[in-house]
């Protein structure tokens, strides 16, 4: 999505102060198995709302036919053919394009700032026939190339997307990359109580860590029991599809089909703990923190990569375990199963970093400087 020229946000009436943030990825409030970039699109423009922006975000259909009719205020659905038209009549003072590549490109001459926003793993080399890649290649570099800025979920990303920024030959000490961590509001929850088992809520990925099957189906039926939920950053698979079919017909395992947002938090309001493990692959270590960042702002304590984008947060706040080997998956489970309440403290944590961290009006400050910075 290229960007245009710039104008201030600041002053000049209600029309400088609207943002649009765009995505291709089902957001909350269209009661749709919710994506990854639709949850960080959501979070972004809560944030900004509680700036004093006003914000439309713009949901472009993918294949399947999105129900207009669904969105709330402040969300609309266009086609991709509509989007520049719709951004124009809307006339916003910043487009914010989460996860570019899938968005139709914008021209030069729209006269907003165009701001790029990493959430996903971005583009990665493939292994094998590299052709396309090479195009998609080509498309990242322009559209970096003719952004304004580029804001990222993890620390991680900014190194990765600065070499991104070297290869489109403009000066990158003139082109804002700032962190802004995956945030969304914190859901209100009363702890489930007046039981010994331990409730689990597992996301399941192609690229799981190894192990984690073997480990859950040692406790599972003994005090534990399991809701399988599909990864976020692809929504539309189930999770029977994406490696879970070791707990096929096993008492004490649910195995639930891509999710609405409402029916995240609902399944989540009943947990005690989630668990969000992955391999070490370049994959893991660029995609978001949708999974934990969701649990967590539901006040559930969450088991997390040492090298996930959520890692240091959760570590400053005591709210769950950070996991590289199922070994330690196993050890934790027997532990909390001997005496759940061990959960209290891990999920006090989680509490208190919903409430600070992942609070979208403090998340998003980098984002507002880059808007309100403009001119």
């Amino acid at each position: 999505m290229e960007g245009g020229r710039r104008r201030s946000a600041v002053g000049g009436g209600a029309a400088t102060r609207r943002v649009v943030v765009a995505c291709a990825g089902a957001v909350p409030g269209l009661d749709l198995p919710v994506s990854a970039a639709g949850l960080r699109s959501f979070g972004l423009a809560e944030g900004l709302r509680a700036h004093g922006f006003a914000v439309t975000v713009l949901v472009v259909e993918e294949g399947a036919r999105l129900r207009r009719e669904a969105a709330e205020d402040g969300v609309e659905v266009v086609k991709a053919r509509g989007v520049a038209a719709r951004v124009e009549a809307l006339g916003p003072a910043a487009v914010v394009a989460v996860d570019p590549l899938r968005l139709p490109r914008l021209s030069r001459g729209e006269g907003f700032t165009c701001v790029l926003d990493f959430c996903g793993p971005g583009l990665l080399e493939p292994a094998g026939d590299r052709s396309a890649w090479m195009d998609e290649r080509s498309r990242l570099v322009e559209e970096i190339g003719s952004a304004d800025a580029l804001t990222v979920t993890g620390a991680a990303k900014v190194p990765h997307y600065l070499a991104w920024a070297l290869q489109t030959g403009r000066d990158v000490r003139k082109m804002p990359i700032r962190l802004v961590e995956f945030c969304l509001p914190a859901a209100e929850r009363e702890r489930p109580g007046g039981r010994d088992s331990l409730r689990l809520v597992v996301f399941v990925y192609q690229d799981g860590l190894p192990g984690v099957a073997d480990a859950l189906l040692r406790h599972v039926g003994r005090g534990v029991t399991v809701s399988l939920v599909p990864t976020l950053q692809r929504s539309g698979a189930a999770a029977g599809s994406m490696g879970a079919g070791a707990f096929e017909g096993r008492d004490g395992v649910q195995v639930l089909a891509p999710l609405s947002f409402d029916e995240l938090r609902s399944v989540l309001a009943q947990a005690d703990l989630a668990v969000d493990l992955r391999g070490p692959g370049l994959a893991a270590r660029y995609s978001s923190a949708a999974e934990a960042a969701v649990a967590l702002a539901s006040g559930v304590p969450v088991m997390h990569p040492s090298f996930g984008e959520m890692a240091a947060a959760m570590a400053d706040y005591n709210a769950g375990w950070l996991l590289d080997e199922a070994a330690g998956l196993d050890a934790v489970l027997g532990w909390l199963r001997d005496d759940v309440s061990r959960l209290r403290v891990k999920a006090e944590g989680a509490v208190r970093l919903a409430g600070s961290r992942l609070d979208p009006a403090g998340a998003v400050g980098p984002l507002v400087e880059i808007i309100e910075g403009a001119g």
